[in-house]
């Protein structure tokens, strides 16, 4: 079975000793469906233990989340940099809301405000006549997509970044609740990064996302003893920190897998 690391999301942008982090239920489910066996990275980790699990692992995600700590901003990019710097075998890296963020911050980007935060009504996406790998796969059916961010990159403010054009193509941009054209789907142009900046763990319709993401993995790699190993199961489950509630589009307050992390020395 293809294994995804998943980048574990502190609570808040103060991590406390024991280094928390948090993994939803939908996020595991929604890698699960495809058949992917999920891997928990802690945020403590240091770059030498980060590249034991990227020489394990087929690919990893970047979730969608309330953080933007700077010890998982360093754990983020260190993946990022592997990724781009992998000849021998591809490593795909797709990134979620924040993940996709993520991945806009390590390209050089400043964020945009975007008016998205917990956006219900029915979002069309405006799909790019832009050749790509992700929508030559498929392309999305729904016309609702669930939307909950505050932050991101206006199509003008991509289109204006050089470092990005070289890196991203993009595949579809949405509207904010004032009318502002965001940039919502894009993909590397020669490393295999997918970003977007909805959240299709919440919605099985768009289940095939997953589903592509693992298509893209290489081959499994030989097991090695993992720093670190998390438990997966229903015990280790309870209500997320507060700080996803507000993120969250559901009325239910969302689950999580709890882990403690071990810090960097």
């Amino acid at each position: 079975m293809l294994s995804v690391g998943v980048l574990t999301m502190p609570a808040s942008d103060r991590l406390g000793p024991e280094f928390r982090s948090y993994l939803t239920y939908d996020n595991y489910t929604w890698l699960k469906r495809a058949g992917l066996k999920v891997v928990p990275i802690p945020i403590g980790i240091t770059d030498e233990e980060a590249l034991v699990y990227f020489n394990q692992i087929q690919g990893l995600y970047l979730p969608g989340g309330p953080s933007s700590e700077p010890t998982y901003k360093r754990l983020a990019f260190r993946f990022l940099d592997l990724a781009a710097a992998s000849k021998d075998r591809p490593f795909p890296i797709w990134g979620t809301c924040h993940g996709f963020q993520m991945m806009l911050l390590w390209a050089g980007a400043t964020l945009d405000p975007i008016d998205s935060m917990l956006l219900q009504e029915k979002t069309t996406l405006r799909i790019l006549p832009t050749k790509g790998r992700l929508f030559q796969h498929r392309r999305p059916e729904v016309d609702h997509i669930h939307l909950s961010h505050s932050l991101g990159i206006t199509l003008a403010h991509f289109r204006q970044n050089r470092r990005l054009t070289s890196l991203f193509r993009i595949l579809a941009t949405s509207h904010d609740r004032a009318g502002i054209e965001y940039v919502s789907v894009m993909e590397g142009i020669h490393i295999p990064l997918y970003g977007v900046q909805f959240h299709p763990e919440m919605s099985k319709s768009l289940d095939w996302m997953a589903e592509f993401f693992k298509k893209e993995m290489g081959p499994p790699q030989k097991q090695h003893a993992l720093p670190h190993t998390f438990s997966l199961t229903k015990r280790n489950l309870r209500p997320c920190a507060a700080a996803w509630n507000e993120y969250y589009l559901k009325g239910d307050a969302p689950l999580c897998f709890v882990f403690n992390g071990k810090p960097v020395h």
